[in-house]
């Protein structure tokens, strides 16, 4: 999440399940587990400005509007009020 706080695309390992949120959001590449595929991921980004920025935008639109401490903040304090925890 941090990286999609700070407009950053995110870079995870294929067959996970942050791999299924970064590519139904577009917000970054998954990629197979090996330095290689890492490698490759980087090269990708540094021969593409654009996507790396579209990516990463598409992450900090994603996280204002899910993970951003003010949307679970209310989510929170909701879950607080309404179950007596």
């Amino acid at each position: 999440f941090e990286a999609m706080c700070l407009s950053k695309p995110v870079i995870v390992c294929d067959n996970t399940d942050p791999s299924d949120l970064v590519r139904r959001n577009q917000i970054g590449l998954s990629i197979p587990y090996s330095g290689h595929s890492f490698k490759k991921a980087l090269e990708f980004y540094n021969e593409n400005p654009d996507l790396l920025e579209i990516h990463g935008q598409n992450g900090r639109n994603l996280y204002d509007a899910t993970y951003s401490w003010t949307f679970s903040e209310s989510r929170l304090l909701n879950l607080f009020l309404h179950h007596n925890i």
